[in-house]
């Protein structure tokens, strides 16, 4: 779900600056202010940092338990722990 609401938020702001190009493109002065758009995927960013470290964390976890031990990349491991 975090990465869907990422996902919306991106196309959002791409929508707005494309609109924003079309507005200045046929002369309208008042151009529309969508700053609100970046500054709510701003403040999403933690949110979504956390989210994605946790399903990544718990997803991995479940391998390393459970894999063989000769299947488990230990730099895969290591790059995991570190980003936690």
């Amino acid at each position: 779900m975090a990465t869907n609401i990422k996902t919306r938020i991106d196309e959002a702001n791409d929508y707005a600056k494309m609109i924003n190009n079309r507005e200045a493109l046929v002369g309208i002065e008042d151009i529309t202010d969508y700053t609100s758009v970046p500054q709510m995927g701003k403040d999403y960013k933690p949110y979504y940092d956390l989210w994605t470290t946790v399903e990544t964390w718990r997803s991995s976890h479940q391998r390393w338990l459970n894999d063989a031990l000769e299947e488990v990349d230990a730099q895969n491991v290591e790059d995991t722990v570190d980003l936690a």
